[in-house]
């Protein structure tokens, strides 16, 4: 049977594992809980940070805000959903152009970041003087 190829109890268990981190991370951000481990920690956001409140954003309609906290938040929607396809077999794709997706991927990521430090975005901004480890250094 083809789809018994596709869905073998690794994968299963993998992309459960997957799911049940995503989903975790969803609840504590719907909470109010999350909270980027780099910006917490260090003071400094990560590349990607605001996706998380542009997802749920997305999720309350407001698509204006959600582009306001991650404007790559649809490339990021599109690579993940790919990537499922791809962990599972129902798309195919060579060695070598999935590394030029990924690159061109990472590429948009680190632009993103960099644009929105030279901007100003408050999203990004670094504040070592009030994360986590500027009580115990500082």
């Amino acid at each position: 049977m083809v789809m018994k190829d596709h869905f073998t109890k690794e994968k299963i268990k993998g992309f459960l594992a997957a799911a049940a981190i995503t989903a975790a991370a969803g609840i504590l951000a719907v909470l109010d809980l999350y909270k980027c481990p780099s910006d917490h920690l260090f003071g400094i956001p990560c590349p990607m940070c605001g996706l998380t409140r542009a997802l749920l954003a997305v999720a309350q309609g407001d698509f204006q805000l959600s582009f306001y906290y991650y404007p790559l938040w649809p490339l990021i929607v599109i690579a993940v959903a790919a990537y499922v396809l791809y962990y599972f077999g129902f798309i195919r794709i060579s060695a070598g152009k999935f590394r030029i997706w990924a690159a061109f991927l990472i590429i948009c990521i680190v632009s993103c970041f960099i644009y929105r430090h030279v901007t100003g975005s408050p999203i990004v901004k670094i504040h070592p003087e009030s994360c986590f480890f500027s009580g115990i250094f500082g």
